[in-house]
């Protein structure tokens, strides 16, 4: 069990299939404060610098980043990257991360600016099920499953955010197999063994089809068209 230290904030940044653990000092001991947000922020922009893969906070929390170092040693790569592996996603997962709202501001930015429907998105899901009826109609172009995964993998913590923000189920992660057959929140069948995007860890949980979440990814100026559309 690590010791948590209120002087030290350890981030997690992800990019290209690995996870860089670093450490700012606190500003602050409240870990949403402005101060620690900025100095969290402010270390990933300077990553980004000369960086030409894009960088994404995971979050960030109180702790010892020598504690994280020591416990993915196994999976260092340079300096202070890991390998982005199952275990490692996992044991992220877990953690009490917090995020920083200025960089979720900043992404819905880069996603399409879709910050300013967020409350329209969290008010209107029963409405979702009149959209089902007009999908395939409007978006007939994605039957590639290849092609949908490669992109899915490729973009897996953009499409995550991204659906995050939109069904307001905290972070949407991409998961490596089902082990049971389940209908995603669109009613299209997630079959045993296909990747997914899931709302949380567990083999049970619900989620959104791979096929689906490209779709509304790629796609987002048409939803909100359509789902103004079917909304009236």
């Amino acid at each position: 069990m690590e010791s948590t230290d209120i002087n030290e904030i350890v981030y997690f940044l992800y990019s290209n299939h690995h996870v860089k653990i670093g450490k700012v000092t606190a500003k602050d001991q409240d870990i949403k404060s402005r101060d620690n947000e900025d100095a969290v922020v402010s270390r990933l922009k300077s990553c980004q610098t000369g960086n030409p893969d894009k960088i994404y906070l995971l979050g960030y929390m109180f702790g010892s980043e020598s504690h994280w170092h020591k416990h993915f040693e196994e999976h260092r790569g340079n300096g202070e990257w890991f390998g982005f592996y199952d275990n490692v996603k996992h044991a992220i997962s877990k953690l009490p991360l917090y995020v920083s709202q200025a960089y979720l501001i900043d992404s819905m930015v880069e996603l399409g600016n879709f910050q300013k429907r967020i409350q329209e998105y969290e008010n209107n899901k029963a409405k979702f099920n009149d959209y089902l009826w007009e999908k395939d109609r409007v978006f007939d172009s994605y039957e590639n499953k290849e092609e949908d995964l490669e992109f899915a993998r490729k973009h897996c913590f953009e499409i995550g955010w991204f659906l995050s923000e939109m069904f307001s189920a905290g972070h949407m992660h991409f998961a490596e197999k089902r082990k049971t057959r389940i209908k995603d929140w669109f009613g299209d069948i997630i079959e045993v063994g296909d990747n997914y995007f899931s709302a949380n860890s567990s083999v049970s949980a619900e989620g959104i089809s791979v096929k689906n979440a490209v779709l509304l990814f790629k796609n987002a100026k048409k939803y909100l068209e359509l789902k103004e559309m079917v909304n009236g």
